[in-house]
């Protein structure tokens, strides 16, 4: 981040979306100014090894509270099942792979996914 051009991202129209994987992460990346950020893993995820523990819907919902003012998206191993859960923390919109890459008829997770979204 030190030497991302972010005047010349934020001039051009683009937005920055920053990652954090718990509560110092979250602060550090806050401390930045970004477009949005993403907290979690919120649940186990297998698509990277991830360094730290999942972070769970009680965490997930304290961070709501704490960045309340910044636009958030859930992250790491959200699904269908998960996903009323993880939008009842304030959230403002999750992230899903799995959920979409690993569905039998992707066409039919995605309308059940934005189902549940609207």
């Amino acid at each position: 981040m030190q030497d991302a051009p972010l005047q010349a991202l934020r001039l051009a129209g683009l937005r920055l979306g920053l990652s954090s994987h718990g509560y110092s992460e979250m602060l550090a990346a806050y401390a930045w100014r970004p477009s949005y950020m993403a907290l979690g893993a919120v649940f186990p995820t297998t698509l990277k090894k991830m360094q730290t523990v999942p972070q769970g819907l009680g965490r997930l919902t304290q961070y709501v509270r704490l960045m309340q003012h910044t636009p958030l998206v859930a992250i790491g191993g959200i699904d269908l099942h998960s996903l009323p859960a993880v939008m009842q923390s304030g959230v403002g919109s999750a992230a899903v792979v799995r959920a979409i890459t690993g569905a039998e008829d992707t066409a039919q997770a995605v309308h059940a996914l934005m189902k549940c979204m609207a």
